[in-house]
Parts: C-alpha cells; structure tokens; sequence
C-alpha cells in the first residue's frame, strides 16, 4: 500500500482542491470542466442577445408611441378645422372671395388658389397672421396648425350663391411637426349652409 507523501508533514490539505487538481491532471476532468465553461460562455452570449433584443424593442415601442401621439393630434388639428366650418357663419362661407366677402376665414382657401395636393407640402402652409394665410395654429396646441380648402359647392347640390340652400364641399388638413414626427392628415368634409 502506498503512502500519501504529505500525511505526515502538518500541512492541512483541502481535499476539495485536490480532487480539482486531480480533475484537471486527467483528459475525462479537463474535458468536463471545458466543457461547462463553453455552456457557461453560451449561455452569456445569449443573455447579452436577449437583452440587446430587449432594449431594441422598448426603444421601437417608445418611436410608435411617438408617432401615434403625432398622428393623433394632426388628427386633432383637421377635427378643430372641421369645427371651425361648422361653428362659422353660412353667410361668411357662402361667397369664397376674400375681397368681396371681408369676412372670409384666413384659415380657408379656395380652390381656384392652390393646385391640389399643395396642402402636402408643409412650405405652402402660411399661418404667420400678416394677411395672407391659408392655414392657422390650434388653439389647443402650439404645435398642431389646420387649413381648409373651400372645393366650392358639392356634387349635386344647388348651384344658387345667394340665399337658399347650398351644400359645400372642403378638404380639411391637420399637420404637426414635433420630436415625434411629422404627421399629415387630410380629410373631407361637407357643410349645408341655409
């Protein structure tokens, strides 16, 4: 029977560490323990996947929410366009001639005046207040402008400019541009006027 060389010099040996020591010494404990290192490395590359996946969704979340919010309030500006019509006077709405009718909304365009599609194109939006307008900022918020186009006197409907009843067709827009986007939305809308 073989004796182990360092039982008998005082040294206390950590058995534990030995078995380790012993393991490596062999091809079957190397192998294992090479083994459970490259599961371990696996298995961290995957969680640094998971949570780059992760941040990317929150970050793509937080853009759609964004955009939303922009698309709703161009929404919002088109909707206070369309209430705008519907809280003027018929007779201001009636005759879309600026120099003749004084009182004409700035806001509102008549057709003859822009070629469609114009509207798209944030640079025709005029809202300054010199004069001259064809859109205007919402007084809901500061970041929202609306305009109308007065597309004149709908299908179907009388042709009478004076007096009687008229029914008039518009194009109502709604634009925001914020740190959200930019959002453009257009809209028809018809109002009777008696």
């Amino acid at each position: 029977m073989q004796k182990d060389r360092h039982a008998n010099d005082g040294i206390k040996r950590n058995k534990g560490m030995q078995t380790v020591c012993g393991a490596l010494r062999n091809e079957e404990g190397s192998f294992v323990i090479f083994t459970t290192l490259m599961i371990l490395v696996l298995l961290t590359l995957t969680g640094i996947a998971a949570t780059r996946v992760a941040n990317m969704e929150v970050t793509i979340a937080g853009n759609e929410i964004a955009r939303n919010i922009s698309v709703y309030e161009a929404e919002g500006g088109a909707v206070e366009g369309a209430m705008k019509i519907e809280a003027a006077d018929d007779d201001d709405l009636r005759v879309a001639n600026p120099s003749v009718n004084p009182n004409y909304p700035g806001w509102m365009t008549f057709h003859t005046d822009i070629s469609p599609g114009d509207m798209a194109n944030q640079t025709n939006w005029d809202f300054s207040g010199d004069g001259d307008d064809n859109a205007a900022v919402s007084d809901f918020n500061g970041d929202v402008q609306f305009a109308v186009v007065d597309r004149g006197v709908a299908g179907g409907s009388s042709l009478i400019m004076t007096g009687g009843e008229q029914k008039r067709e518009y194009q109502v827009y709604g634009l925001t541009d914020t740190r959200g986007g930019r959002a453009f939305i257009e809209m028809g809308y018809r109002k009777r006027l008696l």
